[in-house]
């Protein structure tokens, strides 16, 4: 990846830090259940993120939605 033009775009659930939905905690509860995974925090994405050298741009989503939008880049 270009460090200034590539961005990597990520089609995920982004729960939040408290207070999740009971839909996404269900789902959170599923991926573990069925494939040894998990639904991820901000915080969680941007551990993931860095350790494979890239760094959130913007999380996009709308309200109501249950998926949002990240937008990564190499870290700077």
């Amino acid at each position: 990846m270009d460090a200034e033009y590539s961005r990597l775009l990520i089609d995920d659930w982004v729960l939040p830090d408290v207070g999740a939905s009971i839909k996404a905690a269900n789902m959170d509860v599923n991926m573990m259940l069925m494939f040894d995974a998990m639904e991820r925090t901000r915080g969680q994405w941007e551990r993931l993120l860095g350790s494979a050298g890239l760094e959130i741009v913007e999380i996009y989503s709308t309200p109501g939605a249950a998926e949002s939008v990240i937008e990564t880049r190499v870290r700077r």
